[in-house]
């Protein structure tokens, strides 16, 4: 039986990163893969998955959890980026270096790269790219970059696209999901407030917080600014991914900022309209043919496009066939995934 530690930004209740967990944890067990992941809340993530787990910045747990096992796997998610912070990055290469020192198979999988603000930083990730033994990306752009780093890379798609559909009544309400952003200011939250209120005052709205350590405070802030001036609207925090999942795919309407609430919104065919805080918010709407502006535009223009597009997101709707492609690359690459490491020789 093969041993893997997982490594990724997990325990920190964030949606988009605990379900990829889950769904690269439940591919790994199927064929009987043994899984460690390292975790900042290694008791929540060990009820949540049935896996055994250790504390994120324990370096004596990383190097002895490493030590026996036989590969890392580096994912998925946005981690070897410095847009966030150089600090994260240098923590998950520094894993990634225990792995390679103790001559274990390193995989960098369903990873999203995003051009380094660093020069320094590009050079460290080009030569950690170079020396995986196995690297899966989940989106062209990415692919393009690796590219100009020198990386020839299998590209597939994000893996939660892997998981299945659920069925579930639709309501007629709409949801609204935020985060905290520093061009998201509290002018234009005004502006969304009124924008949206004026056009959905008569139907139920859900705003919905994804990571409550950075998202609740201003889904809070947003829900006074218009709990008077529409019929009902309720503020919902505190969900485990799976009642994350039934409120959006409960929903005809979805006003989203972050990634992984717009790819399960167009996996449930919802109207979306995304609220672009990244450029990886921006290639996931233009794939699917969704509207959007950008979060970080002016206040003119900012006010200017919401109402624009506010008037006309429900006439679109995520096109079927390219989200079965998605799915299917998400399976494919899981399906790799279980492959190479089953496949890969170890070190005794």
């Amino acid at each position: 039986m093969k041993k893997a530690v997982i490594s990724g930004y997990y325990g920190f209740e964030n949606f988009g990163d605990e379900i990829s967990l889950q769904v690269i944890v439940n591919a790994l067990k199927e064929s009987g893969v043994n899984i460690t992941v390292l975790s900042s809340n290694p008791e929540l993530t060990s009820s949540e998955n049935g896996v055994s787990s250790f504390y994120t910045f324990s370096i004596f747990d990383i190097i002895k959890q490493i030590f026996v096992s036989d590969v890392l796997i580096s994912g998925g998610g946005s981690l070897l980026q410095d847009k966030t912070s150089a600090k994260s990055f240098i923590y998950y290469i520094f894993v990634i270096f225990v792995a390679k020192v103790l001559g274990k198979k390193v995989v960098i999988f369903s990873q999203g790269l995003t051009p380094m603000r660093y020069r320094l930083l590009e050079r460290v990730l080009a030569f950690v790219l170079q020396n995986a033994d196995y690297v899966s990306l989940r989106d062209l752009e990415s692919q393009e970059y690796a590219q100009k780093l020198g990386i020839n890379a299998k590209t597939y798609s994000d893996c939660v696209w892997a998981l299945d559909k659920i069925n579930i009544i639709k309501r007629d309400k709409l949801v609204v999901q935020l985060r905290e952003w520093d061009k998201l200011t509290d002018e234009k939250l005004e502006i969304l407030a009124s924008v949206v209120a004026n056009k959905y005052r008569n139907i139920p709205i859900e705003i919905l917080s994804l990571h409550d350590e950075k998202d609740f405070l201003v889904c809070s802030k947003f829900h006074d600014l218009i709990k008077t001036k529409v019929m009902k609207v309720d503020l919902i925090y505190g969900l485990s991914p799976r009642e994350i999942i039934e409120t959006i795919a409960s929903a005809r309407c979805l006003i989203a900022m972050r990634y992984h609430a717009c790819l399960v919104g167009i996996k449930q065919h919802l109207h979306i309209l995304a609220l672009s805080y990244d450029q990886k918010v921006t290639n996931l709407s233009k794939k699917f043919n969704l509207p959007y502006l950008y979060v970080d535009e002016t206040i003119d223009l900012f006010e200017m496009e919401l109402k624009k597009n506010i008037e006309k997101f429900e006439d679109f709707s995520p096109e079927i066939d390219t989200t079965r492609a998605e799915e299917q690359l998400a399976k494919r690459s899981l399906d790799n995934l279980v492959r190479k490491i089953n496949n890969m020789e170890v070190t005794e």
